[in-house]
């Protein structure tokens, strides 16, 4: 069931959605009428990996999950285009060709302090990657990971206020 490993991802139901990010049975009715809003709106996820297998999965697992989501491979593709991109979190593969993913979220929420951050990695034993966890506003996804840590990550990120 990890995602990494999964190459063929079907389609899921937003109670199936729910059920595998942990939410108990009891507040499924009202999880699923709230889940994928993020203030009266769709949540917006930038994707930044270099993998396109991996972009192109998570991407779409993402997307069938309820998120609006736009992907780059680099944190130069990122730049060139970000004041026209409306987006509430950027999720992160940490080594990234030329500028990390460390380095493109410093300068992101240099422009927007409450862009929420999710970085990924399959090194967890890097110093950058692992020091990030402790500033607000921020998680750490260790890889290979399973759809159902991405989007708890993901939902608990985005339910936390804004610092």
């Amino acid at each position: 069931d990890l995602l990494m490993l999964d190459l063929e991802m079907p389609a899921f139901s937003r109670s199936e959605v729910l059920r595998e990010s942990g939410c108990s049975m009891t507040t499924l009715a009202a999880a699923n009428a709230t889940i994928y809003q993020f203030h009266d709106r769709m949540l917006r996820v930038l994707l930044v990996e270099d993998e396109p297998l991996v972009r192109d999965m998570v991407r779409a697992f993402l997307e069938r999950a309820g998120y609006g989501v736009d992907a780059a491979g680099t944190a130069e593709e990122v730049l060139d285009g970000w004041s026209d991109r409306a987006v509430d979190l950027l999720l992160t593969d940490v080594m990234l060709p030329g500028q990390t993913g460390v380095e493109l979220a410093t300068q992101l929420r240099e422009q927007r302090p409450d862009l929420k951050v999710v970085y990924m990695s399959g090194n967890v034993s890097d110093p950058a990657a692992r020091d990030s966890v402790v500033l607000p506003g921020t998680r750490f996804l260790a890889k290979p990971f399973s759809r159902a840590a991405l989007l708890h990550v993901i939902r608990s990120l985005a339910d936390e206020p804004t610092q």
